[in-house]
């Protein structure tokens, strides 16, 4: 059976993206399984399944360089994201 976890890094995976797994409930790579952290992101199943069965609660990291992703954060509790809401709104980014 596949954790949550797994399915998703699965997913993600089908889409080309490279993921590694993160220590459950903190920001760091599993270094037991992916050394290198981000350098270790895959996109191959077979060691996604491999990584996700040992550690089934591992959170999920993106390489997003990699699997060519742009993330912006906008940190809801600052002002900014009134302004960034806006942004995406007139770029027709969020609906």
């Amino acid at each position: 059976m596949h954790s949550k976890n797994k399915q998703a890094a699965l997913s993600y995976a089908q889409k080309g993206w490279k993921v590694f797994p993160v220590t459950p409930n903190q920001k760091r790579p599993l270094t037991a399984l992916a050394p290198q952290g981000h350098k270790n992101a895959t996109s191959d199943s077979a060691i996604i399944e491999q990584w996700w069965t040992e550690h089934p609660n591992a959170n999920i990291g993106l390489n997003l360089e990699a699997s060519r992703l742009v993330c912006i954060d906008v940190d809801s509790y600052k002002e900014s994201k009134t302004t960034a809401t806006r942004w995406f709104q007139d770029e027709d980014i969020v609906k």
